[in-house]
């Protein structure tokens, strides 16, 4: 059986749903280089990002005029987003 990582890593797919439950989901993205998810906020859930290749910038602050948090991230990096926080996931191939 294929674990989540490899899956992860030979996923071509933009948005792939793994598993939903009552509270949680598990999705794995294929973001194309210079591409971004675009701004989301999630109001109830947080939300964990990993990275599992490439390079990118991720955003984030309490309203889309207002992202103060920026941070480049690559492969192995957690991102962490807290419920109702405004943020975006960019992917920037190297730097």
């Amino acid at each position: 059986m294929e674990n989540v990582l490899q899956r992860a890593v030979r996923n071509t797919n933009y948005r792939t749903e793994i598993w939903t439950g009552c509270y949680a989901q598990m999705t794995l993205m294929c973001i194309p280089v210079c591409s971004d998810i675009g701004l989301e906020i999630h109001e109830d859930t947080d939300q964990l990002i990993r990275i599992e290749q490439g390079m990118g910038l991720v955003k984030m602050g309490s309203c889309k005029e207002r992202l103060d948090f920026q941070r480049k991230v690559c492969k192995g990096d957690v991102i962490f987003v807290p419920a109702g926080t405004v943020h975006r996931t960019k992917e920037e191939g190297f730097y």
